[in-house]
């Protein structure tokens, strides 16, 4: 390995070589260097040590361009939602020098990325967020069960995994949450308004609503122009009244208000407005953060 433009020297080849090599389960390096700071490629092992690379997950105002998820389409990357900045881009790796090899390819080609030495190594370990997606699947399992013994059938599913729970004039979402390092949250979650008119006194409003409220919370989802109303529960230790209380609640504080909202701010109700537009609304609680 030379030094010449696009490559690492053969030190620096070396010293990532040994690192790949000692990585364990869930372990891996991301790669990055100094000319494209808030960009790196990850190169790890999964659970039963196989090599992949990946593209690691994205804020939401930093997409991947559709240019951009061409090109890793072209080099074999693959993701589970490919318009999702929150979803990673996985190629399997058959060895060392082919994950090195193709991390490269991609900082260069796709991200323009200047190859030189001065590499930005970082270590780190999936570990907890495989965790947590297996205490998610174990309280989607049990959150399905409680609600099959409130309404006596169970329950569809959106994309998310989220349970679907319609009533007359609204339509209840119940969302399993667990985040890597942190307690297990129900959101139960209903869609008041859409295609409001966004303004100061629709936030005014919301806040003060908000305080007088002893049970649940607004929410305003600016990009998408929607009103929603929720509520949080503790998901090891939640239970059948707990969760039926909740659920009645958002559905009713929902039905009182949409028609209200409406005449204030426009938009349309649960009974006017598209599934389309109901899938476009962004969930309280969808983006990570330290907290949640």
């Amino acid at each position: 390995m030379d030094s010449t433009p696009g490559s690492l020297t053969e030190l620096t080849h070396a010293f990532l070589v040994d690192q790949l090599r000692h990585l364990g389960s869930h372990e891996f390096v991301t790669i990055g260097f100094s000319n494209t700071p808030l960009v790196a490629m990850e190169i790890g092992r999964t659970e039963s040590s196989d090599l992949e690379v990946r593209v690691p997950p994205r804020l939401p105002t930093t997409p991947l361009t559709a240019p951009m998820r061409n090109k890793l389409l072209q080099a074999g990357f693959t993701s589970g939602d490919p318009a999702n900045p929150l979803e990673p881009w996985i190629r399997p790796a058959s060895d060392v020098e082919t994950a090195i090899q193709s991390a490269l390819t991609i900082l260069r080609e796709v991200f323009d990325a200047t190859i030189d030495n001065t590499v930005n190594l970082l270590h780190g370990s999936h570990r907890a967020e495989h965790e947590a997606n297996q205490r998610l699947d174990e309280l989607r399992d049990r959150v399905g069960s409680l609600l099959a013994a409130i309404t006596g059938h169970q329950l569809t599913m959106d994309a998310e995994g989220d349970f679907i729970c319609p009533f007359d004039h609204t339509q209840v979402i119940i969302a399993p949450r667990v985040a890597p390092g942190a307690i297990s949250l129900v959101r139960v979650i209903a869609i008041t308004n859409t295609g409001v008119n966004v303004s100061p006194d629709l936030g005014l409003m919301l806040a003060r609503l908000n305080f007088g409220l002893m049970f649940g919370r607004f929410a305003l989802d600016v990009e998408h122009r929607a009103i929603l109303f929720d509520e949080t529960l503790l998901g090891d230790d939640i239970t059948v009244d707990q969760l039926r209380f909740t659920i009645d609640v958002v559905a009713e504080t929902t039905s009182q208000w949409d028609a209200r909202f409406q005449q204030m701010f426009g938009g349309r109700t649960h009974q006017d407005f598209e599934e389309t537009e109901r899938q476009a609304v962004t969930k309280p609680g969808n983006i990570p953060s330290p907290y949640l």
